[in-house]
């Protein structure tokens, strides 16, 4: 006797996967101004939670800051790093659960941002068109969500302005890395930990204040499907986190070992030394290596064509002292990752990653590592 089998209709239903991109919808939702408690105090933090519907895609504000000098008084602007980024001290996105998502400071922020998408730089104007009546000297577009800070004189008063977009889903498409904003046991925060004039100014003279900190953020979700079937796959979290270690040597061999355990996506590194702290000089490093599971050597690069290399696939210059390590880029394009090279170390032992240096003489040193993973989520 044969044994019966499902018409062909419903054997094809069976197998079609879920369209999470048919049944769901974009959504950017506005919250409350995030204000500190203390103008221009340096580790005041400022925690909103973020709504209970939909799924987490992503975080977009704008970073906004007032600075007023008062007679016979100037600031030096800083150098290094990057303003007005690194006027926030720390940025967190976690959940109740003790998961954190995201954690960088501001300038890492910055830094990860400019490795999202090709010839692109927030910090950059790339407009062409310019309106004389409206402009007064500078693109009144860019100057909307971008504005360093610069060297003021006495009496005087300066707006910084930095747009941040930080995603939490991996890719443009964001189907891997999604976070179920709506489970009633689950609660998720943004938190914003603020800097003070010192992470603007180099020096100040006189009396030099910050107010008007504030910042908007808009969460990027995406709506529930109303078929269930359709809903996307949770099996993934995208974790950026930031670390820093003091350089093991000036002449020789610096190793970064990566804890192991998620699927490494991407690693950026950026190394800077001195009294007066500043991107290390790019002569001074004099090779790359990757290695893991103790035997296998997939990079083994001179800086020089690594730096070349990273022109090419992102259509700009790194900044210096940074180093990206692109391992979801098989297509050429950042926004579209692949898995080809991704390395998955949860069977892996070890994943490091060695620079060496040459005639460096240490001084808060620091090899500042941004990496970007895929860390599965635990089954109930």
């Amino acid at each position: 006797m044969q044994a019966r089998t499902a018409p062909q209709g419903q054997q094809q239903q069976q197998r079609q996967p879920g369209n999470f991109m048919a049944d769901t919808r974009q959504q950017l939702i506005t919250l409350a101004p995030m204000v500190p408690a203390t103008a221009g105090l340096a580790g005041v933090t400022t925690t909103q939670q973020l709504p209970t519907s939909g799924y987490l895609s992503g975080m977009w504000f704008i970073l906004s800051s007032l600075t007023t000098t008062a007679a016979v008084s100037s600031t030096t602007v800083k150098a290094y790093p990057q303003t007005p980024f690194n006027l926030i001290r720390q940025i967190r996105i976690y959940n109740n659960m003790g998961v954190d998502i995201w954690r960088t400071t501001g300038y890492e922020a910055y830094l990860y941002m400019r490795s999202l998408r090709s010839t692109w730089d927030p910090q950059k104007n790339l407009g062409w068109l310019s309106y004389a009546l409206t402009d007064s000297g500078n693109n009144s577009v860019f100057s909307r969500f971008s504005n360093p800070a610069s060297s003021l004189g006495a009496s005087t008063t300066e707006t910084v302005k930095a747009g941040f977009y930080l995603p939490t889903a991996w890719g443009t498409m964001g189907q891997a890395g999604l976070q179920l904003l709506q489970d009633d046991a689950v609660k998720w925060y943004l938190e914003i930990t603020w800097g003070d004039v010192t992470d603007l100014y180099s020096a100040t003279t006189g009396t030099v204040t910050l107010s008007s900190q504030t910042l908007t953020p808009v969460v990027e979700t995406f709506a529930t499907p109303r078929n269930p079937k359709n809903r996307p796959d949770l099996s993934y979290s995208k974790i950026v986190r930031s670390e820093v270690q003091a350089f093991d040597t000036g002449a020789g061999t610096n190793t970064y070992k990566f804890v192991t355990g998620d699927m490494l996506t991407r690693l950026i590194h950026y190394l800077d030394n001195g009294a007066t702290l500043k991107p290390l000089d790019p002569t001074q490093v004099t090779n790359l290596r990757m290695t893991y599971a103790s035997t296998q050597m997939p990079y083994n690069v001179q800086p020089d064509v690594f730096l070349f290399r990273e022109s090419i696939l992102r259509a700009s210059i790194p900044p210096q002292g940074v180093y990206c390590w692109e391992l979801a880029e098989a297509l050429g394009l950042p926004e579209f990752p692949t898995l080809r090279d991704v390395v998955n170390t949860i069977k892996l032992t070890n994943l490091n990653v060695e620079f060496t240096l040459a005639g460096v003489t240490p001084s808060s040193s620091g090899l500042h590592t941004i990496t970007e993973r895929l860390s599965p989520n635990r089954r109930q």
